[in-house]
């Protein structure tokens, strides 16, 4: 009895550590390596942009005006979060910060998603993390069996406008 209480307390530390070490591996990467997102105070981000970034010794990836923010490449041999300090320092700058992953994570809200078992099969979930799609496209669906009345379906449903009755060509 006490070797089993062992066992299963060695198997609960050894998968809580593998589990810690996974994730460690997993949040080290949740932004772009060698990239700062700043953002200037009202009307300094041009004259304060180039001063700064010259001291630090980036270089200007991609400029939102409107925004006040630049997205910066950083040299190799400063850190994200050491780059992030010095842009805070200056008068001119309101924000710096590591240009973080973002990721959709998307399910329908539909009360019956989880009876749905074929949408795991063809990957659905992970497709929405990508898109929800867009009404512009158009899929064919060839089966006898569609409703075109359901509530999901009816408003979305594609008419050929060039329809000719009767001709038998779609």
């Amino acid at each position: 009895m006490i070797k089993a209480v062992k066992l299963v307390l060695f198997s609960l530390f050894a998968f809580l550590f593998l589990a810690d070490v996974s994730v460690a591996q997993k949040t080290s990467e949740i932004y772009a390596k060698g990239e700062l997102l700043v953002k200037y105070k009202n009307g300094t981000a041009s004259t304060a942009a180039r001063s700064v970034n010259s001291i630090v010794g980036a270089s200007v990836l991609e400029e939102f005006p409107e925004l006040g923010w630049q997205r910066v490449k950083l040299p190799e041999n400063l850190s994200v979060n050491q780059a992030a300090a010095f842009y805070k320092e200056s008068a001119e700058i309101e924000a710096a910060q590591p240009n973080f992953y973002y990721r959709l994570l998307a399910v329908p809200n539909d009360a019956r998603y989880a009876e749905l078992y074929g949408l795991a099969k063809i990957s659905a979930p992970a497709a929405w993390d990508l898109t929800t799609g867009s009404p512009d496209v158009v899929v064919a669906d060839i089966d006898t069996g569609a409703s075109y009345n359901h509530q999901d379906l009816s408003a979305n449903m594609w008419r050929n406008p060039n329809e000719t009755e009767n001709n038998g060509i779609d």
